[in-house]
């Protein structure tokens, strides 16, 4: 990063409360409801604005499975950086990290019941473009 942009912060707040606050290596915010959505999207197209990017103006209508995806996501990526700061890593490495093993484990976290997790090692397969291994499989082992 350039040592001149080191230090920044963007906060988007509405009516004086703040929603959400990014900083290098920092997130910080409440739980987003989707008008709070549609503020963070008009104050990111504001930003490229300010700075003569012509973005297109912000869809405020956009379908609820879209907002879904993107709140799922965002939920993913923050449970996978909780993660890799407990020192877990190599889901793309074929040699260390199989593809049974990642079936398993996402097998093992259906039962546990987080969809997070689920949608998590489900990401890791589709983009080492592998499926799920069978039941039958991942009980037989390597």
């Amino acid at each position: 990063m350039n040592e001149k942009h080191r230090h920044w912060r963007v906060s988007v707040e509405t009516s004086g409360e703040q929603i959400v606050a990014i900083e290098p290596e920092m997130l910080a915010g409440r739980e987003i409801s989707e008008a709070d959505e549609d503020a963070i999207r008009t104050a990111a197209h504001h930003l490229l604005a300010f700075i003569g990017d012509p973005a297109p103006q912000p869809n405020l209508e956009v379908h609820p499975d879209d907002r879904a995806v993107d709140r799922f996501a965002s939920a993913m990526k923050a449970k996978l950086a909780q993660k890799r700061d407990e020192g877990r890593s190599g889901w793309n490495d074929k040699e260390d990290c199989s593809q049974l093993f990642l079936s398993q484990l996402l097998r093992e976290h259906v039962e546990k019941g987080d969809p997070i997790d689920v949608g998590n090692f489900a990401m890791m397969l589709h983009q080492r473009e592998e499926r799920i291994a069978s039941l039958l499989e991942t009980l037989q082992g390597e």
